[in-house]
């Protein structure tokens, strides 16, 4: 197993990493039910790529990225909190960075930012909401593809390159892992986290998984979301439960559900 390195300001300290139970028995994703239905209300067409997507229980905070010139290029990245009622943005904030962004969590009090580089470095970086200082960075030697923060825990979903969740402990900077009890192709997307349960994206297989809080897979939610999407890697995907709603972005877009 690899671990996560985490630089705070100048003190870099080695993450301990331990494992969740394995599960072992058989699973067939054919004989899951189906536990919700999505029922759409709403697409807001933004202005850029979204790399990111959450909220704070009113607002949602909205991840952009412009990208500018080659690969090593810095891209313009802007964190913006948008009133979903009124349509406006209240606040936003700029960085540059040449990683792509790939996740965006708030604990309640700052956001976590997650850039995605290659299968072998992640940066997350946690950040003030009053005016955007980056207060920490997290040096990740495995890949990250969307993040989510719950129950004082942040989940980072496409942990190493695989279907299984790391789950960081910012206080103890430890991390352990989540095996998720089934392996598809790398298509592994968004998730979003709420009481004992975690909504995964399989883009490829077009569904969205529901695993209980041990990584077993209990459930599938019905969706026309995915449908026609074989090819969709770039599209992002992130997603995030507001209230009763299920939101989750593809490209410049973002969707609205009702939970059914």
């Amino acid at each position: 197993m690899k671990n996560l390195t985490i630089a705070a300001m100048a003190s870099l300290t080695l993450f301990s990493c331990q494992k969740e139970p394995v599960i072992e028995e058989t699973f067939d994703i054919n004989n899951v039910p189906q536990l919700y239905e999505l029922t759409h209300e709403a697409t807001l067409l933004m202005s850029e790529h979204i790399g990111g997507i959450t909220n704070d229980g009113k607002n949602l905070w909205i991840m952009y990225e412009e990208t500018i010139g080659g690969y090593y290029d810095d891209n313009n990245i802007r964190i913006v909190n948008y009133d979903i009622d009124n349509h406006v943005e209240i606040k936003s904030f700029d960085y540059k960075n040449f990683i792509q962004p790939n996740g965006l969590a708030y604990d309640g009090n700052a956001l976590w930012v997650n850039y995605n580089s290659s299968s072998e470095h992640s940066e997350i970086q946690k950040v003030n909401t009053s005016d955007g200082t980056i207060e920490q960075t997290f040096g990740a030697t495995v890949s990250i593809n969307d993040i989510d923060f719950f129950d004082n825990h942040l989940y980072m979903f496409g942990y190493n390159d695989s279907w299984n969740i790391g789950k960081l402990n910012p206080t103890s900077n430890q991390v352990s892992v989540i095996n998720t009890d089934y392996e598809q192709s790398l298509s592994n997307r968004g998730i979003s986290v709420r009481d004992n349960e975690m909504w995964t994206i399989d883009w490829s297989n077009q569904h969205i998984a529901v695993n209980n809080m041990q990584g077993k897979m209990i459930g599938k939610v019905k969706t026309d979301f995915l449908n026609g999407c074989d090819h969709c890697f770039s599209a992002g995907h992130h997603s995030t439960f507001l209230n009763d709603k299920f939101i989750v972005t593809k490209n410049s877009e973002i969707h609205i559900y009702s939970i059914q």
